[in-house]
């Protein structure tokens, strides 16, 4: 197997892990907030990182860049697990695709 196939085999199966751990989570075991950040900390950073030093480069933002994206990321989890009730984890996607959009919200809102 190549590298680059085992690199996405292995995000692959981090995605279902993550997946089933949003299901426990949202089933009452508290647990597995843990296991959500600890799969999802590094894709959130970079996701975010690239997303403020963008508006940076744009004079949209202006500050210290990693100081901007630890306050995002503390914003984003926070927001993500009060409403956890109410995110519908319908795919192993679907946390990614929330990460994207809700934390371009709070990237433009800072």
């Amino acid at each position: 197997m190549s590298k680059i196939k085992k690199i996405h085999s292995h995000f692959e199966e981090e995605k279902s892990i993550l997946f089933e751990a949003i299901n426990d989570f949202q089933n009452g075991d508290e647990d597995t907030a843990t296991v959500i950040y600890k799969l999802s900390k590094q894709y959130c950073y970079s996701m975010i990182y690239h997303q403020v030093s963008k508006f940076i480069d744009q004079d949209i933002l202006s500050g210290d860049t990693k100081a901007i994206v630890e306050d995002v990321m503390q914003e984003l989890y926070m927001e993500f697990f009060k409403n956890i009730s109410q995110f519908r984890n319908e795919e192993p996607n679907s946390f990614y695709k929330w990460i994207m959009i809700v934390s371009n919200r709070m990237v433009l809102r800072y």
